[in-house]
């Protein structure tokens, strides 16, 4: 019985070291997963927002103001504040027959990744 004892004894120091070192390895692997849930979540924001500029430039009396401040107030509704939107051209006139929108969010990450900012850029043919 004694050699159990020991074997059980020496165990547990090995159980001990084998959490030390794969603890650390577990709770990065699942910070991971949460950053790249949120950068997903972030970008799907960017895209939801130009869709709803795009709707509105669709429009034959839109002008690039009415379309910012629309793309603008959909970034607002997702906690985003700072955006850097680009028509071409700069103002839009009824009778153009395509505009491109150009739209640049930075992205700060926790975990140090190496995204610096979303970019989106689309160009829509008017009727």
């Amino acid at each position: 019985m004694r050699l159990t004892s020991n074997k059980t004894s020496n165990r547990r120091g090995v159980t001990a070291v084998e959490f030390a070192l794969v603890t650390p390895v577990v709770f990065l692997f699942v910070f991971l997963i949460f950053e790249i849930a949120r950068l997903v979540l972030f970008s799907g924001s960017v895209n939801t927002a130009l869709l709803t500029g795009i709707r509105q430039a669709t429009l034959p009396q839109a002008t690039t103001t009415e379309v910012d401040t629309l793309i603008r107030d959909e970034l607002q509704r997702y906690g985003i504040s700072e955006a850097t939107i680009g028509f071409t051209p700069a103002v839009l006139l009824p009778g153009d027959p395509t505009l491109q929108i150009d739209i640049e969010v930075p992205v700060s990450t926790s975990l140090g990744l190496n995204i610096s900012s979303i970019s989106r850029s689309v160009v829509i043919d008017r009727e």
